[in-house]
């Protein structure tokens, strides 16, 4: 009888533990349909002919961000964000990616102007209706710092440190 009760507890705890797993990695990397949605909506809306790279970036409000060439094989970028609410509009932002900095521009900034230690992570993003730039470093203190630069013109917006215990 206590065989049973150990078996089904621990039954119970693996399909919880591989349920939240899965939920978390979809949630984290974007679960395939959203994904592919996403991916047509760029086609659809905007003048991206081919998408050559997605990243997923998680700040305020978790967006899609492609990268891809339109008919005259300009790079562009476009920032994507679903609405999970049916009456609220999906937010749609492109930008060619000559208008803006580059991932080199703003890792040489940030490694000029800035007591980084070790650079973790470049990505777009956006903070409302701005596309931006999240970098993730470690400083010279041994703090996680974020940073946000303005993708258009590299003004910086905010920055966040997390001490490390």
């Amino acid at each position: 009888m206590m065989k049973k009760w150990l078996i089904t507890i621990a039954v119970s705890f693996l399909t919880i533990f591989a349920a939240s797993g899965y939920w978390l990695y979809n949630d984290v990397t974007g679960s395939v349909p959203q994904v592919e949605g996403a991916k047509q909506l760029v086609y659809d809306e905007t003048t991206v002919t081919s998408i050559t790279e997605r990243e997923r970036y998680h700040g305020e409000k978790a967006f899609d961000v492609f990268y891809g060439y339109d008919d005259n094989g300009e790079e562009q970028i476009v920032w994507v964000k679903e609405s999970e609410d049916e009456d609220k509009d999906t937010q749609i932002v492109q930008r060619r990616e000559a208008d803006g900095w580059s991932k080199a521009e703003v890792q040489e900034h940030v490694e000029s102007e800035l007591a980084v230690q070790e650079l973790k992570d470049i990505r777009l993003g956006m903070i409302q209706t701005t596309p931006v730039y999240e970098v993730i470093y470690i400083d010279d203190q041994g703090r996680f710092s974020y940073y946000y630069l303005r993708f258009s013109d590299g003004q910086y917006i905010r920055q966040y440190h997390i001490r490390n215990t």
